[in-house]
């Protein structure tokens, strides 16, 4: 240790026996820092104290460390750049510096670590050196690094999905994370890092900030069917109509507390827009329907009024179809003039053969062909 730390006294009340607080005492608690390398320096940064918790880290013991500067555990290329001369630099100018870079151990490996340095000085306030702390963090680092890489092959799935998804922290439903399938739904509005009443406020009035409330508050999903939503796709545009299928769902801590909200669905506005275009082309249809119903309705009672007044009409009349002169209708006049004679169904050829002798063929074929009455 440094044989500049002298006993401290601690004085007490009037009655109470004083303590020493001696240089053992801050011995045994750096030595008791084993996962911190504790060391000092002079003001050059050569080592003139080292702790167990160096030993741990670097590799070096007390005997092989001290008188050593502190440059060989910085790599070449931090070397070139002058980097722990800039450091003790750094903490004499302002008191204290702190940085996180790699270091390196007794058998060469690297390690990441964070380290403070700060002034040392004696009893009298004398600038003597320095007291350095390091912690190795390549543990922290590379569970950080897979955090990252875990994080970053579940955006890529994320992307990947063709629902939307957005996860929601806090009461202020703060966006922490969406994917591409959301950012389309808002028109890549910047919203990673705000509430979502701040980044999509037309959705306030519309009641979802309530919902997301209730959800976040009382630990109960919502799920929505066809939900009609408004959306601004760019500023001062008019609202646009969108149908979503969405569930916002509470997502919890270890300790079971409620921390956000996910919101996850499907939007459904091509499926709802063409339902409601069929449902339109059936009911346009059905009313089609029924008018033609009602037209044939009025029709048949015009035809059945026609049929009584050819019926009883006093002089005869016939109806005939097509160029070969077919009876369709004949009243009882008719019926009367040609003694009964079953026709309906006959041409007149066939049902009256004498009325081609007597040209009236001639006639009715003429009436057909130039629709000029006879």
């Amino acid at each position: 240790m440094n044989p500049s730390l002298k006993p401290l006294r601690n004085k007490r009340s009037k009655g109470e026996a004083t303590s020493v607080i001696t240089a053992d005492f801050y011995k045994h608690v750096l030595e008791s820092l084993a996962d911190y390398c504790i060391f000092t320096t002079d003001k050059k940064g050569f080592i003139t104290s080292w702790n167990k918790g160096g030993q741990k880290i670097f590799g070096y013991s007390g005997k092989e460390i001290i008188g050593k500067n502190i440059s060989m555990f910085f790599t070449l290329f931090d070397r070139r750049k002058k980097l722990p001369q800039k450091k003790l630099n750094a903490a004499y100018k302002k008191g204290q510096a702190s940085d996180e870079h790699s270091h390196i151990k007794k058998d060469k490996t690297v390690f990441w670590g964070k380290g403070i340095v700060v002034p040392l000085r004696d009893d009298k306030k004398k600038w003597i050196g320095f007291t350095h702390i390091i912690q190795d963090l390549t543990e922290r680092k590379i569970q950080e690094f897979e955090l990252k890489n875990e994080r970053n092959k579940l955006t890529e799935i994320f992307d990947r999905l063709p629902a939307f998804l957005a996860v929601l922290r806090g009461k202020d439903h703060i966006c922490e994370l969406v994917n591409k399938a959301y950012e389309q739904l808002i028109n890549h509005r910047k919203i990673i890092g705000i509430s979502v009443k701040e980044a999509l406020p037309e959705v306030k009035e519309q009641g979802f900030i309530n919902l997301l409330d209730k959800v976040y508050k009382t630990g109960q999903p919502f799920i929505g069917k066809e939900i009609r939503i408004l959306l601004q796709k760019k500023p001062h545009a008019p609202l646009e109509e969108r149908y979503l299928d969405f569930t916002y769902q509470a997502y919890r801590d270890i300790a079971g507390k409620i921390k956000g909200v996910v919101a996850h669905g499907y939007d459904v506005t091509d499926k709802v827009t063409t339902r409601k275009k069929i449902e339109e082309s059936e009911a346009a249809l059905k009313a089609s329907e029924i008018r033609l119903r009602e037209l044939f309705d009025e029709l048949k009672l015009e035809k059945n009024k026609l049929v009584e007044v050819f019926e009883k009409a006093t002089s005869f009349m016939v109806i005939l179809r097509g160029k070969y002169h077919v009876f369709e209708m004949v009243n009882k006049s008719y019926l009367k003039l040609i003694g009964n004679r079953k026709v309906l169904g006959k041409s007149v050829v066939e049902a009256l053969p004498e009325a081609k002798k007597h040209g009236y063929i001639d006639i009715l074929d003429q009436v057909y062909k130039t629709g000029k009455p006879f």
